[in-house]
């Protein structure tokens, strides 16, 4: 796929990554449901259980619509949550202008935003934050994030950074994947109850 990736030089690039990432981040409401079933479902099913057994087939057809619409609700307003907090992605073109800061964008042959990630300083002087890493769904498995991660690590050696960290979360199998194949080492998980999932944290040493 002919993708080009080019650091964020406009407003209108900064509007589409700020969708993009928005559209990401809603699009999750439905894995994290899932991810919490996976964890909390025996009790669920414990509680749908007891309820069976004491009301009439149609209360009970009533109740378990409740509990799926109330998940779908839940998982929504979380993710809906976490985009309002986010205020850098409304503030893209300044959230990323520090000196040892930077934001790019992959776009396509017609110019369209398809992908971004982000860098950022942390509190160890030799050691950046990957973030804001997305890709297009139609547009993955092409590489294009290949192309995002590769040129953000060349900037980060460019800058004097030796380390490269994330935060992300695993409800998403797939990025999980490929942190690992791009050389990212887990280093700790932060369990949460939260319909995000837990909290994992990668660290990867660049030049290796």
């Amino acid at each position: 796929m002919a993708v080009r990736i080019l650091t964020l030089e406009s407003e209108a690039q900064a509007i589409a990554a700020a969708e993009l990432l928005q559209c990401f981040f809603l699009s999750l409401a439905g894995p994290a449901v899932l991810f919490w079933l996976e964890r909390y479902g025996v009790y669920v099913a414990g509680l749908l259980a007891v309820v069976y057994n004491l009301v009439s087939w149609y209360f009970f057809v009533l109740f378990l619509a409740a509990v799926i619409a109330s998940l779908k609700f839940l998982g929504q307003w979380e993710m809906r949550r976490y985009v309002a907090n986010a205020k850098d992605l409304a503030e893209l073109q300044t959230a990323f202008k520090g000196p040892k800061s930077a934001f790019w964008v992959a776009l396509d042959s017609h110019d369209q935003v398809i992908g971004c990630v982000g860098l950022l300083p942390t509190a160890e002087d030799d050691t950046a934050e990957l973030v804001r890493f997305v890709v297009s769904e139609q547009c993955r498995g092409q590489g294009v994030g290949q192309a995002l991660v590769e040129t953000l690590q060349a900037h980060a050696i460019d800058l004097g950074y030796s380390t490269l960290t994330l935060r992300t979360n695993n409800i998403l199998k797939s990025a999980l994947s490929f942190y690992t194949k791009a050389g990212f080492e887990l280093e700790r998980v932060q369990r949460r109850r939260l319909l995000r999932g837990d909290l994992l944290f990668y660290r990867k040493a660049l030049g290796k």
